[in-house]
């Protein structure tokens, strides 16, 4: 009877409430998805437990959905088992709150039964205040290894960062050489829109001489000045985060080192150049604690012209809650179209699609969404729940969705593509019956009229001979912006990538650790994959594509270990900077394809196993010391210079204090001879 008794499972409910409480909503009203799990210690040596929601009992609101309708433990073997039916709660409207809800779960095949409450309600979305932390320091004028400066490279990255910016985030600038400077305190910005004077100005300052390059590398004061500009703006923002670029070794103080212990925002790195030339430890250490990582470059050439733009645009799509979707890159050729496949899930709330490229006025960027509609840029700026900005080296589309584009027909999972040629953008609709122009996917060859339009009808050949037309007028203007040759002699083509950002709750995270920075160190990948917030177990396969300093490249398989957990190690021997893209695909929960990416870095010197700390390296302090000495003999000589400049108040106090003006200059000259 006693062992009878010890065979008897055990099952105490942990959770009889599941509060939802204060979710927030996505950008443009998008819909975002929270997940609360009931739990259950379940006891039972000698046999499985299962249990599932007894009838009529699951959740049957409409913003509440039963991941699993079921589970099963055991047996226990002498230890304590967790069971969990997870629950995801959508949001609704901001401030609307979800009636108390019951649900009721059973043991399969017993008797017992256990009643839970869910409640739950929707807040406003979070929003970000992001402080751009920017080197202008002497070096940021050397070519970043294309033959366009540093200087213009952070400009356009920056420009682009704001550029796509969610409406109602913020976002301030800081400087830094040996000093720091605040060009703009965080302020809010608008839609994009001619009226959104914030993003205008800002984008004025990134392009303005202020970042002009001079002087030495202090990153612990630009990183001090930063955290002022949060701080400040605390009140207004959910979420704040630090974004520090530089191409250099800290120099001058303020050091990383002494403003490393008060920061408390999710900070995020870009070092621009080669790892033996910046101050990679540092930046790795509050980056990584801080909750971001660094990304260093390398040099950059005409096959990867576009990577700082994509290590900014990752770090925003961290920082605005978005997944990366996939960013290849290629050449549009004229009379040919482009046409860039991704694939989005019924998970997914909303979408970016980013072109860069180095003249957007010349290309005919469009979408295609699973059912067939092409959205063109004039709709997207004239929908409720879309957008599209047209700037200076980027465009892009963000839309909500799903979206509604005929009665009861909407688009979200599916295959999407981005259609891409050279011609003007569609910022005018068409005389077709939905304003569309179709005929984007006959796109006739170069040169002259095709036969088939001259056959066509009427309303389709006046668009067909107008998208020629375009694709004309932007060939010629392929010039203006230094097109590079093409395979086919004679033709000029225009270099391109395609950034895809979901508003998703399926998500990929991934990090790099090295154990050191010496060749030869081991670098350990892990990533995650989850949905709701719950762990996709044996349903994605994730892998890296490691690109190697020397430009080889190899596949570094990610095997899954605990539910939704990957990992996997490769040796750095070569020095120089490891381009990491981690990637996963696989199917939903509901049984949807899906794709994520991520990029990473690692970044091995010789030497890179003797990291000192700039504040006891003896050539640091002695550079110090000389460039302050330098500002002061500089000072000194200027208030005593004898051009007449010597303010007479100022000569005055020196002789009433017993002072020989023209020796002072004397000695003044001497000693700071050279």
């Amino acid at each position: 009877m006693e062992v009878d008794r010890c065979d008897l499972a055990t099952v105490n409910l942990l959770t009889p409430l599941l509060n939802f409480q204060h979710v927030p909503q996505g950008p443009m009203g998008m819909v975002r998805e929270a997940a609360l799990a009931i739990t259950f210690e379940v006891t039972s040596p000698s046999s499985a437990v299962t249990l599932q929601y007894a009838p009529g009992g699951a959740p049957a609101h409409p913003q509440l959905v039963a991941f699993n309708t079921s589970v099963t433990v055991g047996p226990t073997a002498g230890t304590v088992a967790t069971a969990r039916l997870w629950v995801i709660y959508r949001t609704s409207t901001p401030g609307a709150v979800l009636p108390p809800q019951t649900v009721t779960v059973q043991e399969a095949g017993g008797s017992r039964t256990w009643t839970v409450i869910i409640t739950g309600d929707t807040v406003a979305r979070k929003t970000a205040a992001a402080a751009l932390v920017l080197d202008r320091s002497g070096s940021m004028a050397e070519d970043r290894g294309d033959g366009q400066s540093k200087h213009a490279s952070l400009q356009q990255a920056a420009g682009t960062f704001v550029d796509v910016m969610l409406e109602g985030d913020g976002v301030g600038i800081v400087r830094f050489n040996q000093d720091a400077q605040v060009l703009e305190s965080v302020v809010p910005l608008g839609n994009g829109s001619l009226s959104d004077i914030n993003r205008s100005t800002t984008k004025d300052i990134i392009n303005g001489n202020g970042l002009d390059p001079d002087g030495q590398t202090s990153i612990g004061d630009g990183i001090f000045e930063g955290r002022g500009i949060l701080n400040a703006a605390a009140g207004s923002f959910d979420v704040k985060s630090l974004v520090v670029l530089t191409d250099g070794v800290e120099n001058q103080p303020r050091w990383i080192a002494d403003v490393a212990a008060d920061i408390n925002e999710f900070t995020y790195a870009v070092g621009l150049g080669q790892p033996q030339n910046i101050s990679v430890p540092a930046l790795q250490t509050i980056s990584g604690n801080n909750g971001g990582y660094l990304l260093v470059t390398g040099a950059i050439g005409t096959g990867n012209r576009f990577l700082l733009e994509k290590y900014f645009l990752q770090i925003l799509a961290g920082i605005s809650n978005a997944e990366i979707v996939l960013d290849p890159g290629g050449d549009l050729i004229p009379g040919r179209l482009e046409r860039v496949p991704f694939q989005l899930t019924a998970g997914d709330a909303g979408v970016d699609v980013i072109l860069l490229t180095p003249n957007t006025g010349i290309v005919d960027f469009r979408l295609e969404t699973p059912s067939g509609q092409i959205i063109e840029p004039w709709r997207a700026q004239s929908e409720p729940g879309m957008r599209f900005v047209l700037s200076e080296g980027v465009s892009y589309y963000r839309l909500a969705l799903p979206f509604e584009f005929m009665a009861n027909r909407f688009d979200a999972g599916g295959t999407w593509n981005a259609l891409l040629r050279i011609g003007r953008p569609r910022l005018e609709r068409s005389d077709s019956r939905d304003g569309a122009d179709p005929s984007i996917r006959h796109v006739p060859a170069p040169p002259g009229l095709p036969a088939d339009v001259a056959n066509a009808p009427a309303r389709l050949a006046r668009a067909q001979r107008a998208n020629v037309l375009a694709t004309e007028q932007g060939t010629a203007e392929l010039g203006a912006i230094g097109a590079q040759g093409a395979a086919e002699p004679g033709l000029r083509t225009v270099p391109y990538s395609i950034v895809v950002h979901a508003y998703s709750n399926l998500t990929l995270e991934a990090q790099a650790e090295q154990s050191g920075f010496a060749p030869g160190g081991r670098v350990n990948l892990t990533a995650s994959l989850a949905q709701s917030g719950i762990p996709l177990e044996r349903a994605g396969q994730v892998w890296a594509e490691v690109t190697a300093p020397a430009g080889s490249t190899m596949t570094v398989a990610m095997p899954e270990g605990t539910a939704g957990q990957f990992a996997a190690a490769f040796d750095a021997n070569a020095v120089g900077v490891y381009r990491i893209r981690v990637r996963a695909t696989g199917t939903t929960g509901g049984g949807e394809p899906f794709a994520r990416e991520k990029t990473l870095t690692a970044a091995v010197w010789r030497g890179g196993g003797q990291v000192t700390d700039p504040r006891t390296n003896p050539q640091v302090i002695v550079d110090y010391l000389r460039e302050r000495d330098e500002r002061l003999c500089r000072l000194l000589t200027c208030l005593l210079r004898r051009d007449g400049a010597i303010s007479p108040e100022f000569e005055r106090r020196l002789l009433s204090l017993g002072l020989d003006v023209d020796s002072v200059r004397k000695c003044l000259a001497e000693w700071c001879r050279g």
